[in-house]
């Protein structure tokens, strides 16, 4: 009888060894999986960085150039006045109107 219950009871350790070890079997597995897509995540974020920085950079240069066609056109404009002031105090001038210092 006590036969019959040992080889009940390995045959039961058995088949809970075989169990537990299908189960960590699945579970490193899963792990290897994860692991894989972190590495690829990773990756893409890394790209993904890289995109970002170039796209930042890329309108960091477009609104330095944005700015100093600004101030080109604002020194333009003042260029202009000032033109303008020259243009009709020589006018007035030569109309009589204002006499130029000796």
């Amino acid at each position: 009888m006590l036969s019959a219950w040992l080889r009940s009871c390995l045959s039961s350790c058995l088949s809970l060894t075989t169990t537990i070890l299908s189960s960590v079997a699945a579970v490193f597995a899963t792990q290897r999986d994860i692991e894989g897509e972190v590495k690829r995540l990773q990756t893409a974020l890394a790209k993904h960085n890289k995109l970002a920085a170039s796209w930042t950079s890329s309108i960091t240069k477009f609104n330095t150039a944005l700015k100093e066609i600004g101030d080109v056109e604002n020194w333009a404009e003042r260029l202009e006045d000032d033109m303008r002031t020259v243009v009709d105090t020589l006018e007035m001038v030569h109309k009589g109107t204002v006499t130029a210092k000796q």
